[in-house]
C-alpha cells in the first residue's frame, strides 16, 4: 500500500476547516447598502482554505489564491476577519516549498501587500485591534493604527522568515547527505579499484610464474633432449663419454629443479639468488655447450653487475634464446652469442634455422600441436623486456635467425637512437 502524501491527509482537512470557519464568520458581517457580500465572502473563504491546503503541494497556486481572495475582499468592501490570517500559513509555505521564482514573488508580495493593507484598513484599525484582543495596548502610548501596523508586519514577515530559514536548513541537510553519499560512493569505487588492481596483480604474478616455469623447464628439457640424443652417436667402447653425457643430463635436471624451487620461493616472498649475476649467463652458455651445441660467446665492453631485477630478466631472455636454438637451430651449426656493454646491455644470439616444410593448416580452428602460447616464446621475452623498459627485435632470413634484446642498466628507461644506424627490425615469427 502506497504512502499517502502529507498534504492530502493533513493539509487538505486543515484547508477545509479554514474554509468552513471563514463561512461561519459571515454572520458577523455588516454590509453596506446595496452590497451583497455573502456569496463573495463564501468564495473568499473557499479560496483561503484552498490556499492553505495547497501551500506545500502547489506554493505558486496558493500565493495566487491569496492575492485573488484579498483583491475580491477589497472590491466587495468586506472587513478584515480572523480567517484572513490564513495567509500566515501560505507565507510560510511559499518561503519553504516554493520554487526560486515563487520565492522571489512572495518576497516582493510582502511590501506590496503591506502597502495595500496600510491604505485599505486604517479606518478599520480599531476593529482589528479589538478583533485581536489588543485593547489594553491601544489605550496606552501606542495608538490602534500603530498596533495594527505591527501586527500586520508580524503576520506577513515572520512566517516568511521562518519558512525561508527552514528551507535553508533543509538544503544544508540535503547537501550534507549528498556529500556523505558521494564520499561513500568514492570509497566504494576505491575499494572496487583496489580489488581490481589486486586481481590484476594476481594475474600478472600467475603469468610471470608461468613464463618462469616455461623458460626453466623448457630450457632444461631441451638441453636434456639434446644430450640424450647425442648419446646414440657415442661409441659403445667409450664409457667415459657416456658417463659424462649422463652426468650432464643429471646436472641439467638438477639446475632446473633448483631454478624451479627458487621461482616458487620468490613467489612466496623469499628472494632467490639464481640468475641474479652476470656470471650465471656464462653458466647458462656452458650448459648448452655441454649439450653438444657449438657456441661462440663474445663479450664486448666491460662486464658489470646488474640490479637483481634486470639480472633475472637478462638470464631468462638468454635462456629462452638458447632454448630456441636447441629446438629450431640446425644441428652442428655454430651459435653466436654476443653480449655488448655500452649504454645498456645488448644480448644477441645468431644461429642457422632448421629448414622445414610449412605446417599444415589446423583443422576446425584447433591450435597446432607444440605451438607456444602468447605468454611464451618471443611474446614472453618481449613482455619481460618491456617490464624493465627494454626492447626485443627478431630478424630472420633463409640462412640466419637473429634475436637481439636490449635492456637498460641503472637509470636508463629506453634505448636511445644511434645516429646513422638502422632501427631494430620488426619482430618476425619464431622459426
Amino acid at each position: 500500500m502506497s504512502k499517502v502524501p502529507i498534504w492530502i491527509w493533513l493539509h487538505v482537512p486543515v484547508g477545509l476547516l479554514v474554509a468552513l470557519f471563514g463561512m461561519g464568520e459571515v454572520g458577523g458581517l455588516r454590509p453596506g447598502a446595496g452590497q451583497s457580500p455573502l456569496l463573495v465572502w463564501c468564495l473568499v473563504a473557499i479560496a483561503l482554505g484552498a490556499a492553505v491546503a495547497l501551500h506545500q503541494r502547489l506554493p505558486a497556486v496558493a500565493l495566487g489564491l491569496i492575492w485573488t481572495a484579498c483583491a475580491a475582499q477589497m472590491l466587495a468592501g468586506i472587513d478584515l476577519m480572523l480567517v484572513n490570517f490564513a495567509l500566515i500559513v501560505v507565507a510560510y509555505g511559499v518561503a519553504r516549498y516554493g520554487s526560486a521564482v515563487t520565492l522571489w514573488l512572495s518576497l516582493v508580495s510582502i511590501p506590496i501587500g503591506y502597502a495595500i493593507a496600510a491604505g485599505y484598513l486604517p479606518a478599520h484599525s480599531v476593529e482589528v485591534v479589538h478583533l485581536l484582543a489588543l485593547r489594553r495596548f491601544s489605550s496606552g502610548a501606542l495608538p490602534a493604527s500603530a498596533i495594527f501596523a505591527l501586527a500586520a508586519a508580524a503576520a506577513l514577515v515572520l512566517p516568511w522568515l521562518v519558512g525561508f530559514a527552514v528551507r535553508m536548513r533543509d538544503r544544508a541537510v540535503a547537501a550534507r547527505a549528498e556529500s556523505i553519499r558521494q564520499e561513500r560512493a568514492r570509497i566504494a569505487a576505491e575499494q572496487q579499484r583496489a580489488q581490481a588492481q589486486q586481481l590484476a596483480d594476481m594475474r600478472d604474478e600467475q603469468a610471470r610464474l608461468a613464463r618462469d616455469v616455461h623458460d626453466v623447464v623448457g630450457h632444461s628439457l631441451a638441453v636434456i633432449l639434446a644430450q640424450a640424443e647425442s648419446g646414440h652417436y657415442l661409441p659403445d667402447d667409450d664409457p667415459a663419454r657416456l658417463k659424462q653425457t649422463m652426468a650432464n643430463i643429471a646436472g641439467s635436471a638438477r639446475n632446473s629443479l633448483r631454478d624451479v624451487r627458487e621461482i616458487l620461493a620468490a613467489t612466496g616472498g623469499v628472494t632467490g639468488t639464481g640468475g641474479e649475476s652476470t656470471g650465471e649467463l656464462d653458466r647458462l652458455i656452458d650448459d648448452v655447450r655441454e649439450a653438444g651445441v657449438p657456441i661462440d660467446a663474445t663479450v664486448v665492453g666491460t662486464d658489470r653487475p646488474l640490479p637483481p631485477d634486470l639480472a633475472v630478466v637478462a638470464y631468462r631472455v638468454l635462456q629462452e634464446m638458447l632454448t630456441n636454438t636447441l629446438k629450431h637451430g640446425r644441428p652442428g651449426e655454430p651459435v653466436l652469442v654476443t653480449r655488448r656493454w655500452d649504454h645498456g646491455l645488448t644480448i644477441e644470439v645468431t644461429n642457422t634455422p632448421l629448414a622445414r616444410a610449412p605446417d599444415p593448416p589446423p583443422e576446425h580452428g584447433a591450435p597446432r600441436e607444440g605451438t607456444p602460447g602468447p605468454e611464451f616464446g618471443v611474446a614472453g621475452m618481449r613482455q619481460r623486456l618491456s617490464s624493465v623498459r627494454g626492447t626485443l627485435s627478431v630478424t630472420q632470413t633463409a640462412e640466419t635467425y637473429i634475436a637481439r634484446a636490449w635492456l637498460p642498466t641503472s637509470g636508463r628507461l629506453r634505448e636511445p637512437a644511434v645516429p646513422g644506424q638502422p632501427q631494430p627490425a620488426v619482430p618476425g615469427p619464431l622459426p
